[in-house]
């Protein structure tokens, strides 16, 4: 059976984000109810029975009919007569369409910056490209004018060991240290 990819965390992390900021501040995520959605766009449905496609992304159109893959599971379905609020995505989160499996390789990168940790570098994010990661550090505290930042890539991140990781910031500390005269 093949491995299905799940969206837990990244759900988790929208709701938690749609919900707080604007009970907190009157904030409004929508750009427009009732509008036509179009492919790439993050929707809430309105007027249609609360399912796991409440929170999803817009796949494919065909006239008043969406394909959306729902933000919850990641499945695909089909929905009709329905009216969209389209959410202001950008705005939402970083890392709100991440898979489970993203967010477990952010967490192996995190976690080897805090075993390593001299406190002079800090996680400076993640970037993904199907397969492909970029990880960044960046100085802890930098006052320069352009802030120090090094990134590494890899090809696929499910191939990544933790040692790779480790050794990432350990010589990323090593070029950082100061060099003195004797």
């Amino acid at each position: 059976m093949a491995y299905k990819e799940t969206y837990t965390r990244a759900f988790n992390l929208i709701i938690n984000r749609l919900m707080s900021f604007p009970t907190i501040s009157g904030k409004c995520w929508a750009e427009g109810c009732f509008q036509h959605g179009k492919v790439g766009d993050f929707i809430s449905l309105q007027s249609a029975p609360a399912t796991e496609w409440q929170l999803s992304w817009v796949e494919e159109v065909q006239g008043e009919r969406y394909l959306l893959k729902s933000a919850m599971t990641g499945e695909l379905c089909w929905w009709g007569n329905i009216g969209i609020t389209v959410l202001k995505k950008d705005e939402i989160s970083m890392g709100f369409d991440w898979t489970d499996r993203q967010f477990k390789f952010r967490d192996k990168f995190c976690l080897a910056i805090k075993r390593n940790n001299d406190y002079s570098l800090t996680y400076g994010g993640v970037e993904f490209d199907g397969f492909k990661v970029k990880c960044n550090l960046r100085k802890r505290h930098d006052f320069a004018d352009v802030a120090f930042s090094k990134i590494i890539e890899f090809d696929d991140f499910r191939k990544v060991k933790a040692s790779q990781l480790n050794d990432f910031y350990l010589t990323t500390v090593e070029e950082q240290k100061p060099v003195t005269n004797k």
